[in-house]
């Protein structure tokens, strides 16, 4: 997965900045240079031992909300981050080794 541009990137994400070892992002699907729409996939962003960033993610806080200021709101980014075919959430669409 890779968010090539900053208008790509995951914004007030739940749980994203502080807590969440793992998150559900839509993303654009694309094999062999074709668009297939969004899908949505699991993807770890931190170590659940450590709770460090996974390499290729940035995570970031949203910073002061009004009103609900103890959400832990936060952004991700994702730079040519590798997940199986088997966290595509496709129980209407898939991916096989054919694509």
């Amino acid at each position: 997965m890779n968010m090539p541009t900053k208008s790509a990137m995951k914004f007030w994400i739940g749980a994203a900045a502080q807590l969440a070892n793992v998150s559900v992002i839509w993303a654009q699907l694309v094999l062999d240079g074709k668009r297939y729409g969004p899908h949505p996939f699991v993807v770890p962003i931190r170590n659940s031992k450590t709770l460090e960033n996974l390499p290729g993610v940035t995570i970031g806080d949203c910073g002061h909300k009004n009103g609900c200021n103890n959400i832990d709101n936060g952004y991700i980014i994702l730079d040519h981050v590798r997940i199986p075919k088997t966290y595509a959430l496709d129980a209407i669409s898939g991916i096989n080794d054919n694509g």
